[in-house]
Formats: structure tokens, sequence, C-alpha cells
């Protein structure tokens, strides 16, 4: 569970703190910049357990649940820090990243209430905290925050202009490679005998049947032995995490990549070689 600390309430940096995965266990914490009217939005955005969680587990045998990041964790993975990161390899953000800097001024033009105000509540539809319009089988058709142009103006690749059929097949696009990934990671967990369903505790050790009898998977080191079952549980935490924020293909967009990639890269053969295969059009 997640404790958190009461700060996201009041202005200043948010440091939220992640609760032990087992009790005994050390705590994760993390420190977010303060983000103005955004923090209300970062309270419930935050996830419940980070990827570090999972690394700090003093778990003796690798036998135990999975550790749910629960759901639409945005706000951490905004920042860059929602997600299990493998060891030895860089999950820095590249110097042209700026989605963290909207609604400051560091990025003018933006507004002054963060990056969850500035990206949600600039639309006709604020009320809704939605930055798009979708057709009624869920297909992006329009750009509507006005945030968003003030940067993706053609100057530094992409033009998405506001309610433009450019910016609704960009995004629409970058919507299905990065849910296509996610079902290539999915398969790749599959194929070893790590089977996802959308209902608590999200992993099994077979093909969920509803209604059926169902077990949950705990034998993570029985994947690539006792020494890798964080990472195994690694790649199936950046899987429950990511699918359960629909739009982490715009809030982070190079992390999310980062985080399927190397998940991808470890449990195809239980080595961070740098190649993958995948079937499908991811």
């Amino acid at each position: 569970s997640n404790a958190g600390t009461g700060a996201l309430r009041t202005p200043g940096a948010i440091t939220e703190t992640y609760s032990p995965a087992t009790t005994g266990d050390p705590a994760t914490t993390v420190t977010y910049p303060d983000v103005a009217g955004s923090n209300v939005c970062m309270t419930c955005h935050l996830g419940r357990e980070t990827g570090d969680v999972i690394k700090n587990d003093q778990d003796a045998d690798g036998v135990r649940s999975f550790v749910n990041s629960h759901y639409l964790a945005a706000g951490a993975t905004l920042f860059g820090e929602s997600g299990y990161e493998y060891a030895g390899l860089s999950y820095a953000k590249p110097s042209y990243f700026a989605h963290d800097k909207i609604g400051s001024a560091a990025a003018a033009g933006t507004g002054t209430n963060g990056p969850c105000v500035g990206c949600h509540m600039t639309t006709p539809n604020s009320h809704k905290f939605t930055n798009v319009t979708k057709d009624t089988a869920g297909t992006i058709t329009a750009l509507t925050s006005t945030a968003c142009i003030t940067c993706h103006d053609g100057s530094h690749g992409t033009a998405l202009t506001a309610g433009s059929a450019d910016a609704a097949t960009f995004l629409a696009t970058e919507e299905h490679h990065y849910h296509a990934a996610l079902d290539a990671l999915e398969a790749a967990l599959t194929s070893k005998g790590i089977y996802y369903y959308a209902a608590h505790p999200y992993f099994y050790t077979a093909p969920y049947v509803v209604g059926g009898t169902n077990t949950a998977f705990t034998n993570w080191a029985g994947v690539y032995g006792l020494a890798k079952w964080k990472d195994t549980m690694g790649a199936a935490f950046n899987y429950n995490l990511l699918h359960h924020d629909p739009g982490g293909y715009a809030h982070n967009r190079m992390y999310a990549k980062r985080l399927i990639f190397d998940a991808i890269d470890f449990i195809d053969n239980g080595v961070l070689d740098g190649t993958i295969s995948v079937t499908g059009d991811a």
C-alpha cells in the first residue's frame, strides 16, 4: 500500500513514501517537484508502488505475491519514477523532453498550474479531464488541448494543431504503437507461463477462466532463478503499470518505450542483451 505523507495537499515539493512490499523491508521514498495546481492531481496519480519497491523487497526465495502499481500512475511516469528500471541501463529523460515542465515558466505559454492542469484543463471539455476527442470505436479524432500546440508547432518535429486531422492521426498512431508494444510484452510474459488477466492479482499460472479456479502466479524465481526473481517480476510490473496508464505514450513516451523494451529484452531469455524478437505490429 501507499502510505503517502500528506504533502500533496499543500504547496511545495511532493514527498511520497511508498510502503514496503513486505513488513520489515525498507520503504521507498520519491520526491516530486511542486507543480502548483497539479499537486491535486498528483495525489491520486503517483501509483501505490513503484519499481523500486520490488528492488527493496527482502523476500528470500522469490516466491511471493505480485507487487501492484495500482491504476493510472501518470504523474509518476511523467517524472520518470514509476517503472521497474533494470540495473546498468539509463532511464534519463532526453534533453528535449519537456512534458514535466508544462504549466511552469520553463514552458512559456502553457500556464502556471503544472503539467496535469496544463494539458487536461485547457480544453473546451475540461470538465471531462480529457485533451482529445474519440469516436465510438475509441479512435482519436481531434486534439483539444491548447497547451500542446504551444510547443508542438512544427519547430521541434510534428506540428499538433488543435482540432486538425494531422494531429489526430499522429496521436492515434502513437496510441496504436504503444498498445501494440504492450501486447508484445504480454505475449513475452505468457511464453514464460505468466498470464495476465484484468483482475487482482493480475498474473496467473494459466489462462484465466471466468468463474473457474485460478491460481495466482507467485514463483518469480522459477523462471530464471532466485538471483533474477526481481527482474522477472519487474517485467510483469512494467506491463501492469503501463497497461493501466492508457495515455503513457503521451505522458512520457521515451520512458514508457524504454520500460517496455527492457522488460521484453529481459523476459525473452533472462539476459539484457539489447535484442528482442517480437511477432506482430509493435
